[in-house]
């Protein structure tokens, strides 16, 4: 495996990560807004992230009992 490969690798790895937390990020806003205010307003960033693992938790869930 050559470096180029490998780097192309990793940067397609990180969108797909980026892209999936950006996408909980706006269903926590859409679902949760009062949660997401008050967390932002207390500078909470662990309610925020543990509202956001939940999220994710749930959506890993959902694909695998779909699969």
């Amino acid at each position: 495996m050559t470096f180029s490969g490998a780097g192309s690798r990793l940067a397609g790895a990180m969108a797909l990560v980026s892209t999936a937390l950006a996408g909980a990020t706006i269903w926590l806003i859409l679902t949760d807004p009062g949660a997401m205010t008050s967390a932002l307003a207390e500078g909470s960033a662990e309610r925020f992230l543990r509202s956001l693992l939940e999220v994710i938790g749930s959506a890993i869930g959902r694909l695998l009992r779909w699969m």
